[in-house]
């Protein structure tokens, strides 16, 4: 009898396990089936970058017309030096914002953490950051 507990013990913890890395798998990779877009816009960074849409949010700096995201550690690290304030443009999958963990505040992109300074319902998992020269469009 005892026996037959320990066993169906055991096999309960390994599903149980198998489950939570199932999970982990599931959580930790939201954006692998999405395409990389392209984003323009003026770019602050504070750890992360928040993404304005228009020259006037960048200036007041308004929540509600931009997006955070990061780039790899290197790159951001880097962009922070050379770009911030510029308009740039911004390859980059976007991720809806969850966090999987209630202890948690952030998210990562390899690395780099981002806390949604911008309270958008999607983060930017960057790739590349590059200083944009073209026309000044319209807004949405």
């Amino acid at each position: 009898m005892k026996s037959w507990i320990r066993s169906h013990a055991l096999a309960g913890i390994a599903l149980g396990c198998s489950t939570l890395l199932a999970g982990c798998v599931s959580t930790s990779a939201p954006h692998a089936s999405a395409r990389p877009r392209v984003y323009v816009g003026w770019v602050r960074f504070a750890g992360e970058f928040s993404l304005y849409s228009d020259p006037a949010a960048f200036a007041e700096s308004q929540t509600t017309h931009c997006v955070s995201g990061a780039l790899p550690p290197d790159k951001q690290k880097e962009a922070a030096a050379k770009l911030s304030g510029k308009r740039v443009r911004v390859v980059a999958v976007p991720v809806t914002w969850s966090l999987p963990d209630p202890e948690t505040f952030t998210m990562s992109n390899a690395g780099s953490p981002i806390t949604n300074w911008c309270g958008d319902k999607i983060v930017l998992f960057a790739s590349e950051m590059t200083l944009f020269d073209g026309p000044i469009g319209p807004y949405r």
